[in-house]
This record gives C-alpha cells, structure tokens and sequence, in this order.
C-alpha cells in the first residue's frame, strides 16, 4: 500500500508513523484485528439547562465548571475521536476500518503529535475512523475494560490497534488527491502499451471536464499533466518528478507552496508500480 490509497495495512501506516519506529517499540503493538460489531450508533442530544438563574446556583455553576474543564482538557487531538467504554462498539462498527490509541488520559509529547498528522492525513478518508481511548490506573479506572479486552498494558503506552471489518478494502485518500482520478492513474500505470495508456488519458480528461470545484480542476489537471509526461518520457518520470518537487519542497518556500508540492506528491503516490508498493 502507498500513503495516497489502497487497502490499509499495518506496514503502510508504519510509513505514515515512521517517527514512532525510531522512538521504541510502538509499532511492535500494531495488530490487525477484525472487528464483526454491529451495534447500531445513535447521538443524543438531551440539550442544557438554560432557564434564568441556572448558573447563579451554586450547583449549576458547579456543574458548568466541571463540564467546561471536561471539554477544555479532554477535547483530543483535531481529526481524532475521543471514545470510552460506552462508545467504543457503537462508534467502531459504523467504519470499515479504525485506527485506536491506547494512551494515558491526558497524552502529549512526540507521539501524540506524529498521531495528530495521522489524523490530519486521515481527514480526506471517510471509510477510516481515527480515534482515541484515554485509560485511567486510578481512580475508577475509566475504560480499562478496553485496554484488558485488547490486552493493552500501561507500560507499553501508547498502543495503536488496526480494526479491519472483514472483507472491507479501505482506500486512504491524502489532501489533492482524487479517488476516481487514482483508478484511473492505476489502470494507467498498469498498462503497457501507449494506445491503451492513451484511452485512459482519454477517460480522464473526459472525467476533468464534468467536475466543478475549481480545487478538483486544479488536482485533476495534475493526474493529465502526469499522464502526459509519462506517455511521451515513460514511467521513469514519476521517479524523477517525485524527486523534483520533494527538493522544492524541502526548500526555503512559502507554506502554501510547501502545501501545494506536498498535494503534488500524494498525487505522485497514485502513479506508483505495483513493484514499488
């Protein structure tokens, strides 16, 4: 699997978390584990007390400071679902895939930010459910329940787990990138012959024009430009480009550029042989 799409699996999200790898032994918990839960998920929302006087009681104003503190300190990391013993199931069966930390209840430091770009990268991908589980030792010991059902022990903190429903490919689709337009640059990869790489270039365009965001022109322009480069200089080119716009990119440019080029190059992701994956 590359970063841009295809079935997730353990060795791609390794490249995804790689300063993980260099910090210890995280990625020896990695574990796919399929996941056959039906529970239905339902969000209620049984609203707040607004009538006049609420917060001028002590108890109101005391259970205001007490739910304000618990959203402040437990809001978890952009991108990420913050689950407990009571959501777990509901939450998970509702995603072909999902992605879990096992932590302490108030992570930080490295690896909680190296999981917050996962999350981030994630963000384009519906069919994947990133999420966290904080585990108390004291305490009532929320949601240790979970962290022994998944034998998860707090010394190996943190703990990811890979939840896969059974036969449910995940396709992780990274910023810029286009789902049809990755089929595409696949079966264009995958074809030997100019004329059957030519159709495809074809369909694409004939795909381009029907689209109307101007962001989706934009990326769909760079899956043609690519098509073109590799027709008339063959499938060498991606390597060479991929190397190109990563050297731009690590240079003194500005964020939005830096932006841009890292679209360009998930976008690059989706051209790679079968033999570099």
């Amino acid at each position: 699997m590359r970063d841009s799409k295809g079935p997730i699996t353990s060795s791609a999200l390794r490249k995804m978390m790689k300063k993980f790898e260099a910090t210890g032994s995280f990625w020896r918990h990695v574990k796919e584990v399929a996941t056959s839960s039906t529970a239905n998920f339902c969000c209620h929302d049984s609203g707040a007390n607004t009538k006049p006087g609420f917060f001028s009681h002590p108890f109101g104003a005391n259970l205001f400071l007490i739910l304000f503190c618990k959203i402040n300190f437990g809001a978890g990391l952009k991108g990420a679902v913050s689950l407990d013993s009571w959501t777990f199931d509901k939450m998970i069966s509702k995603f072909k895939a999902a992605l879990v930390k096992f932590d302490i209840t108030y992570p930080y430091g490295e690896k909680e930010d190296e999981y917050g770009k996962v999350a981030e990268s994630a963000r384009f991908s519906p069919e994947l459910l990133i999420a966290e589980i904080g585990i108390q030792d004291y305490g009532e010991k929320e949601n240790s329940d979970i962290a022994e059902h998944f034998s998860v022990s707090k010394d190996d903190f943190p703990v990811i787990k890979l939840l896969l429903k059974k036969h449910s490919p995940v396709r992780l689709i990274l910023n810029k990138c286009l789902p049809e337009f990755d089929e595409l640059a696949e079966r264009f990869m995958a074809v030997d012959g100019q004329e059957q790489k030519q159709v495809i270039l074809s369909e694409a365009k004939e795909v381009a024009a029907k689209l109307n965001p101007d962001e989706e022109k934009k990326s769909a322009e760079v899956y043609i430009k690519m098509m073109q480069k590799v027709i008339e200089r063959g499938v060498g080119f991606i390597a060479s480009e991929r190397e190109r716009v990563k050297n731009i990119k690590d240079g003194k440019i500005t964020s939005a550029k830096k932006e841009e080029m890292q679209g360009r190059l998930n976008i690059l992701h989706s051209f790679t042989v079968k033999d570099e994956l």
